[in-house]
């Protein structure tokens, strides 16, 4: 008996090994560790932190603007954060007026960059211009695969309640 409570013990330590999910975590009477408890709700409060966080859109426009672009400001079809995460849907529908401002502007080019804040508006501002720079074509980088970027006019659409299938045309 103790060589199969061990061996299940062994089993659950090695499932941990190749997961970051809450799983072997141990009990303390009817619950979980006090350590596992307060992990989790301090998880819990980064996760909803990151989910009502707003795009700083005028930072990252202006960000854009000093890098020689010309970006776009888009908004989803959801008026506010609390219809966006209640009906996605509308975050993956432009709205009208975003829909009339992008009236006029087709470009032919590879690649579109749509800087959505989807469900984590943090992780965009955090990480977005970084990006950018690292992939964009500039006089200070030399030059790799990434910058065979053909466009001939590259306007950045930076979103906001909007979902990854949020269409940047009409």
């Amino acid at each position: 008996m103790d060589d199969e409570l061990s061996e299940s013990k062994s089993s659950w330590r090695r499932l941990r090994e190749f997961t970051s999910a809450r799983v072997a975590i141990g009990r303390s009477g009817s619950g979980v560790p006090t350590a596992a408890h307060l992990q989790f709700q301090w998880d819990h409060a980064r996760a909803r932190d990151a989910v009502y966080s707003t795009l700083d859109t005028d930072r990252l426009c202006n960000e854009l603007k000093s890098i020689g672009l010309q970006p776009i400001q888009l908004y989803s079809a959801a008026p506010d954060r609390r219809i966006y995460l209640q009906r996605p849907d509308f975050g993956r529908r432009l709205s009208a007026e975003s829909r009339s401002s992008l009236a006029g502007t087709e470009t032919l080019c590879d690649v579109a960059f749509v800087l959505a804040d989807g469900l984590s508006a943090a992780a965009i501002n955090a990480h977005a211009m970084p990006l950018l720079k690292s992939v964009l074509p500039g006089p200070s980088r030399s030059r790799s695969r990434a910058h065979d970027i053909r466009c001939t006019s590259l306007h950045p659409a930076a979103s906001r309640r909007c979902r990854s299938e949020c269409p940047p045309a009409p």
